[in-house]
């Protein structure tokens, strides 16, 4: 994982409108792309269910890929709500669809587009320069090398390529037998070039 320090958000009240919950989706995957970090809400307005780590979790799912996984919500007695979110292994989360909102005079706006990545410096959520994606992009080379590396140490192990399976490996000297590599462009299908363009 990269030396990115945990970063911090406080947010006195969480309301029930658009731009408050795109800004929230925003800030999450912007922690999961950087370091990780921790969501500090003092008050909730409406239903605090809305909150609950499944709920924060599928409503991020909606607006990125791949899924960010491990958010975890803790909703306390006084009425605040921490939210916890790591840094994620499979980074970057890419935007999949536009978060769309209406402002003030009604007009329709976008508070992030399809096919951005976002990256949170200091206690700002930014889209990611070429600078960003590169890091991302050799963090994800290095963990996927380094997880090679010990695997290959054991003479049969497993290959994970997703959360739920893997592909049992063997290492032989037999010309006939079947190579293994993992599928990339399936796992990670946006390139630096792709995104940066």
């Amino acid at each position: 994982m990269s030396a990115q320090p945990q970063q911090h958000e406080r947010v006195l009240l969480y309301g029930p409108g658009d731009e408050q919950r795109l800004q929230f989706v925003g800030t999450i995957v912007a922690m999961a792309n950087t370091g990780g970090g921790t969501i500090h809400i003092s008050r909730v307005e409406g239903d605090r269910q809305r909150l609950e780590s499944a709920a924060v979790a599928g409503l991020v799912s909606g607006f990125v890929a791949p899924r960010v996984r491990g958010i975890e919500s803790t909703l306390h007695t006084d009425g605040s709500v921490v939210i916890h979110v790591p840094e994620s292994e499979t980074k970057p989360h890419v935007i999949t669809r536009d978060g769309m909102c209406a402002d003030a005079d009604g007009r329709q706006r976008s508070v992030f587009h399809t096919g951005q990545v976002w990256v949170r410096r200091g206690r700002e959520n930014r889209p990611a320069g070429p600078d960003d994606l590169q890091q991302m992009v050799r963090e994800s080379a290095s963990q996927l090398l380094e997880h090679l590396s010990i695997g290959l140490r054991d003479p049969a192990f497993s290959l994970k390529l997703t959360d739920s399976q893997g592909i049992p490996v063997r290492l032989a000297e037999d010309e006939a037998s079947v190579p293994v590599s993992p599928n990339l462009a399936r796992l990670y299908p946006y390139t630096t070039k792709t995104l940066a363009g």
